[in-house]
C-alpha cells in the first residue's frame, strides 16, 4: 500500500473519523439541548400555571370575588363595587392567560367550566347592584343571586392536582432524556482515540450536562416547594392505604411528624367510629381513578389530630402514578372557620329573629332594612309594611318632636342614642317606649347603617303615673296634696307678679264635719270628705287648683282674678255646692261652709303670708256663725 493510499486511507479514517466525532457531537448537542428545551418550557409553564390559580384563587375564591361579592348583599356598601370589579377582572385575565399555556383537553374543559360559573356570578353581580339600588334587603337579594359555586371550586382544585401531576409527567420525561444522552455518552467513550480527540469536548458537554442535572434537580426541588407551599394539606396515599408523602400543612394540621404520617395509613387521620368501611370505600375510588371531591353521603367530612380532637375537612382527589403504581392525592383543607362563620350567621339571625325587643335595621339613608317579629308585635304593622319606609312611619307624636335634633346631633357625635320617645301604634294608640340607637360601620364602609332598638316602657310608664299621684294628691279624694298645692301656689305668684295679676285663696273648712265624724264614724266622714271635693272640682277653672291640706280644711287658688264682684260669686258657689245633708238614723246632720278669702298682691307678696291672712279669714266667718265667708280686707277694716 502506497502513501498516497495510505495517506487517502488515513484521511478517509481521520474523515471517517471525524465526521464521527462531529455526528457524535451534534448528537450529543442536541439532546443536551432538548433537556434544556424541556426544562425552560417546564419552567416556564409550571411558573406561568402556578401564578394563574394563584390568581385566581386570590381573584375568585372565599378570600377574593364570591366573599367580597356575599359582603356586598349583606352590607350593600358601595365600597366594594371597585373591588368586586378588579376581582373580577383579575379572575378573567388569569383565565385567558392559563388558556394560552400548553395545556390539556382536559384543563381547557375546566377553564371553561370556571369561566362558565365566574360568567353566572358576573350577570348576578349585575342584577345584585341593580337589587341594591332598589333597596331590597340581602335575604331578598339572596333569594335571586344564589349560585352553586361548587364546580368553579372543583375547577380550581382539579387544576392545582392537574399542574401537579403535569409537573411529575415532566420531570419523568426530562430524566428519561437525561438517562439516554447518558447512555449515548458511554457509548461514544469505547473508542479510546475518539475519547483523546473530543476529549475537550466531551469535558465541555459534561459540564453542560451537569447543568442540566443540577436544572433537573432544581425542577425537582421547585415541584417539592409547590407541594409544600399549597395551603392545603396534601397526602399522596398507595392502593393499601398508606401515606407514601405528606406535606408540612398535613403535619400542621394533623399534629404528626412527617415520618409518623408516612409509617400509618390514611385511617390514622379518621374518627375510629368511621374507620370501618373506609377500605372499601378507597378501593372504589381506585378502580375508578378521576378527579373527584370525596362524598360522604351527605354527611359532615371529620378528620381527626394526634391528640384526638376532630374537626370538619373538605377533601378533593387526584391520581398520579409513580413507578408504575396508582397514588391518590387527598388535597384536605381545615373548615372549621367557614363552619364557625356559618353558625355565627345563624345565631346572629336567630338573636335578631327572636330577641324580645323590637328591632329596626335602617340603611344610611335610613330607609328601614329589616324588622323582627318583636316590633311588628309592638307596633302594629307587618314586616312588609315597614320595608322601604323611614321610622316616620311610625307616626311620632308631636310631643316627641324637640328631641329630633337633640337625636341627630348624638349620631353625629356619638354614633348612638338612648332615651323614650312616643310613638303610635297601628290603631293609632300612643305608646311609650325606650329607644336605643346605634350607628353599625364596617371596616371599610364609608356610609353607616343604623340599628334601633325598641322596649315597651308602658308600664313603667303607669307606674310611674301612680308613685306621681301617691306623692302629690291625696289619696281620698284624689285632689293635689299639700305639697303640689304649695308647688303651684309658688307658679301662680310668680306669673302673677310677671303679668300683674291677682290671685286669690280660699281657705275653705267644712261646718258640722267634726260631729258626723264622731257619731256616724269615720267611713261616713270620708264620704262627707269625698263629696265635699267633688262639690269644691266643679267651682273651679281648669288653670285654678282645688287642694286637701289636712282633716276637713281645703284650699282653692284662683289665677287671673280681676275684680272682687268675681270673688263674691265664686265664694257663694263654694258655699252653695258646700251645703248638703247627711241621713242620720231618722235625723239628718248638716254639713256647711266657712270660707277666709286673701288676695294677692292685695294681702300679701309670699304664700305664707297669704295662706295665713286666708286662715284668720275663715276663723273669722265661723265666729260670725259659720256658713259664709270673708275677705281679710274685711277684717282689717272691721
Amino acid at each position: 500500500m502506497n502513501f498516497k493510499t495510505s495517506a487517502a486511507y488515513i484521511v478517509v479514517l481521520v474523515s471517517l473519523l471525524c465526521g464521527t466525532l462531529v455526528w457524535y457531537g451534534y448528537t450529543v448537542i442536541q439532546q443536551v439541548t432538548k433537556i434544556e428545551d424541556l426544562w425552560i418550557n417546564f419552567n416556564h409553564e409550571a411558573t406561568q400555571a402556578s401564578y394563574d390559580l394563584s390568581q385566581i384563587n386570590s381573584n375568585f375564591g372565599y378570600g377574593g370575588f364570591i366573599h367580597n361579592f356575599k359582603n356586598f348583599i349583606l352590607h350593600q356598601n358601595d365600597e366594594l363595587i371597585p373591588i368586586i370589579d378588579e376581582n373580577l377582572t383579575l379572575t378573567y385575565d388569569a383565565i385567558n392567560d392559563y388558556k394560552n399555556l400548553n395545556i390539556s383537553e382536559e384543563e381547557i374543559k375546566a377553564l371553561d367550566k370556571l369561566a362558565h360559573i365566574v360568567d353566572i356570578y358576573a350577570s348576578k353581580y349585575t342584577f345584585a347592584k341593580r337589587l341594591v339600588s332598589e333597596g331590597n334587603t340581602p335575604r331578598q337579594i339572596e333569594v335571586h343571586v344564589q349560585v352553586n359555586d361548587k364546580p368553579a371550586l372543583d375547577a380550581i382544585d382539579f387544576l392545582a392536582r392537574f399542574s401537579v401531576n403535569r409537573s411529575m409527567l415532566k420531570e419523568k420525561e426530562t430524566d428519561k432524556a437525561l438517562h439516554s444522552t447518558i447512555y449515548f455518552l458511554n457509548w461514544g467513550a469505547i473508542s479510546i482515540p475518539l475519547i483523546i480527540l473530543v476529549g475537550i469536548i466531551i469535558i465541555n458537554f459534561l459540564k453542560r450536562l451537569l447543568d442540566a442535572n443540577i436544572k433537573i434537580e432544581n425542577a425537582k426541588k421547585y415541584s417539592e416547594e409547590l407541594i409544600e407551599s399549597a395551603p392545603d394539606a396534601w397526602l399522596i396515599i398507595d392502593k393499601t392505604g398508606k401515606i407514601v408523602r405528606a406535606n408540612t400543612q398535613a403535619e400542621k394540621m394533623f399534629g404528626y411528624k412527617r415520618e409518623e404520617l408516612e409509617s400509618h395509613t390514611i385511617e390514622l387521620l379518621i374518627p375510629e367510629r368511621f374507620r370501618g368501611g373506609h377500605g372499601s370505600l378507597r378501593d372504589g375510588y381506585f378502580k375508578n381513578p378521576k378527579f373527584r371531591p370525596v362524598d360522604n353521603r351527605g354527611r359532615e367530612l371529620l378528620a381527626v389530630t394526634k391528640q384526638g380532637k376532630e374537626f370538619p375537612v373538605e377533601i378533593s382527589l387526584a391520581y398520579t402514578h409513580k413507578d408504575g403504581e396508582m397514588q391518590a392525592v387527598a388535597a384536605t383543607r381545615d373548615i372549621t372557620k367557614r363552619k364557625h362563620v356559618e353558625e355565627r350567621q345563624r345565631l346572629t339571625e336567630n338573636v335578631f329573629k327572636n330577641a324580645a325587643e323590637g328591632i329596626i335595621i335602617l340603611d344610611y339613608r335610613l330607609r328601614i332594612l329589616d324588622t323582627n317579629d318583636a316590633l311588628s308585635n309592638l307596633m302594629g304593622y307587618s314586616h312588609e309594611e315597614l320595608i322601604g319606609h323611614t321610622p316616620r312611619i311610625l307616626s311620632f307624636r308631636e310631643a316627641s318632636k324637640p328631641k329630633f335634633e337633640e337625636i341627630r346631633i348624638a349620631l353625629q357625635q356619638n354614633g348612638q342614642w338612648h332615651g323614650e320617645l312616643w310613638l303610635k301604634h297601628k290603631n293609632s294608640e300612643n305608646l311609650p317606649v325606650l329607644i336605643s340607637i346605634s350607628e353599625v360601620r364596617g371596616e371599610q364602609e364609608a356610609h353607616s347603617h343604623y340599628v334601633i332598638i325598641f322596649s315597651d316602657i308602658t308600664r313603667q310608664k303607669q307606674q310611674e303615673e301612680r308613685l306621681e299621684q301617691l306623692a302629690h294628691y291625696d289619696s281620698l279624694t284624689t285632689l293635689p296634696n299639700r305639697m303640689l298645692f304649695f308647688d303651684r301656689f309658688r307658679g301662680a305668684l310668680a306669673r302673677a307678679r310677671r303679668l300683674q295679676k291677682q290671685v286669690g285663696i280660699f281657705y275653705i273648712d267644712l261646718d258640722g264635719f267634726k260631729q258626723i265624724n264622731d257619731t256616724l264614724g269615720h267611713e261616713s266622714g270620708d264620704e262627707v270628705l269625698i263629696r265635699a271635693a267633688e262639690g269644691l272640682k266643679h267651682c273651679i277653672r281648669e288653670d285654678d287648683t282645688t287642694a286637701r291640706l289636712g282633716g276637713d280644711e281645703f284650699v282653692i287658688l284662683f289665677n287671673d282674678l280681676d275684680d272682687l264682684q268675681v270673688v263674691n260669686m265664686l265664694a257663694e258657689r263654694i258655699i252653695s255646692n258646700l251645703s248638703f245633708s247627711v241621713p242620720a238614723g231618722r235625723n239628718k246632720l248638716f254639713i256647711t261652709a266657712s270660707i277666709g278669702i286673701s288676695i294677692y298682691p292685695r294681702d300679701g307678696n309670699n304664700e305664707e303670708l297669704l295662706l295665713r291672712n286666708a286662715d284668720n279669714a275663715m276663723y273669722q266667718a265661723k265666729r260670725k256663725g259659720k256658713n259664709n265667708y270673708y275677705l281679710h280686707e274685711t277684717i282689717n277694716n272691721s
